[in-house]
């Protein structure tokens, strides 16, 4: 009987390590992955705008870039400024275009622009000259930011 109690340990010794080596714990899970911010999360985007409060003309400016006195009838010398009052925040271009409107058809008779960076009320001004006399008749000046149509003022000049 001893031989075979030898023989039950020699066969039950190797038989418990290989099944302790076969039992290593569980590999660890693995790392949860990195999840990109919802579009929820994402703060929205500030529309900023610049708007046209008020268009003016006069012969005139002051310091502050506005129209000393307004007037919508001019001299054939006279220098014709627009001042164009803004307000919103944004970097826009502002543009005056003059027309004149003949007896048949109307001529472009100046262009000016100006970038703005606007933080607030604003104000551009834009002169225009003739070296020679302007002639008689009406014409009108159109404003535009960033090339959207934002007012008209019509003038004459007697």
């Amino acid at each position: 009987m001893k031989l075979r109690l030898t023989s039950v340990f020699a066969t039950a010794l190797p038989l418990t390590l290989a099944l302790s080596g076969c039992s290593n714990e569980p590999p660890p899970p693995p790392p949860k992955p990195v999840v990109a911010p919802s579009a929820s999360i994402v703060a929205p985007k500030v529309e900023l705008g610049v708007s046209i409060q008020s268009i003016a003309l006069g012969t005139a400016i002051g310091a502050d870039k506005r129209v000393v006195e307004s007037t919508e009838v001019f001299g054939k010398n006279d220098t014709i400024y627009v001042a164009v009052d803004t307000s919103g925040e944004g970097q826009v271009t502002v543009k005056a275009k003059w027309t004149f409107h003949g007896d048949k058809n109307a001529a472009d008779v100046g262009e000016s622009f100006e970038p703005l960076y606007a933080t607030g009320s604003t104000v551009s001004s834009f002169p225009l000259s003739k070296p020679a006399s302007w002639p008689v008749g009406s014409y009108h000046v159109e404003v535009f930011v960033d090339d959207k149509p934002g007012g008209i003022k019509n003038f004459s000049v007697k």
